[in-house]
């Protein structure tokens, strides 16, 4: 009889111990994902719901405008709001797209830019952005947090990239 309760103890002691380390592994995860990039650089990105508690402002340009400037515009987002905190930012967040030349295509960019642009107007909606933290973060030991009150799209090859997974390398 004793093997068999000292076999039912430690059962009973294994699934206990299972079962914190699946609760340890099940708690909520980081609200950012880092991917290598070619280079070996640690690059942090986040998906974020850009929505009317959130969107303070979008800069307004027309669809000429918005060509001449390269697909390039700003929107800020309520620091009390952005996962990512930024201890030495004093002001909301600047998101911002990146420029590019005039010879790339920014239709893309643009439709993005009308949807931020609708969910400003109307307040209702959200809009999913994938946000390039890099450069201006910092990683610490309670995880990462911005270093200013900049972040981008994520944009590469003068695309705006709209998720958060690693990209293929070339």
């Amino acid at each position: 009889m004793t093997k068999f309760t000292d076999l039912v103890s430690g059962l009973s002691l294994l699934l206990f111990l299972s079962s914190c380390s699946n609760a340890a592994i099940t708690e909520t995860p980081a609200p950012y994902t880092v991917n290598l990039g070619g280079n070996g650089k640690a690059y942090y990105h986040v998906l974020y719901d850009l929505s009317p508690k959130n969107l303070l402002s979008v800069e307004r340009v027309t669809l000429q405008q918005f060509v001449v400037n390269g697909g390039q515009f700003e929107l800020l987002i309520n620091k009390a709001e952005f996962p990512i905190p930024a201890p030495q930012c004093k002001s909301d967040i600047i998101l911002r797209m990146p420029w590019v030349a005039p010879q790339h295509d920014v239709s893309e960019k643009y439709q993005l830019y009308l949807a931020i642009v609708n969910l400003a107007d109307t307040q209702q909606g959200r809009v999913p952005v994938a946000i390039e933290l890099n450069p201006y973060i910092e990683k610490n030991e309670d995880g990462i947090q911005l270093q200013h009150c900049n972040v981008f799209f994520r944009h590469t090859r003068n695309h705006y990239i709209s998720h958060i997974h690693a990209l293929e390398q070339n």
